[in-house]
């Protein structure tokens, strides 16, 4: 994990009752071009929150900071 991971404030389009949307999270914060392409690379397996693989688009009881990895694109989300 780089030191210089930059922090990225949560969307709140990404905010749902269910919890937090990743594929829209991804494409606010700059880790994806649009929502389409988060889909992909979640499906893809290139998607990790916390250290851990990514394999739904909701994330129903996120931790209060999230640490995401898109291949060799870091961002610190802090709820």
């Amino acid at each position: 994990m780089p030191d210089d991971i930059a922090d990225a404030p949560l969307p709140e389009e990404a905010r749902t009752p269910a919890g937090i949307r990743v594929d829209k999270l991804l494409a606010k914060i700059g880790l994806a071009p649009s929502v389409t392409e988060a889909v992909r690379r979640i499906k893809a397996g290139a998607v990790e929150i916390n250290g851990e693989k990514v394999r739904d688009l909701v994330l129903p009881d996120p931790p209060a900071e999230l640490v995401i990895q898109v291949g060799k694109n870091w961002r610190r989300v802090r709820l």
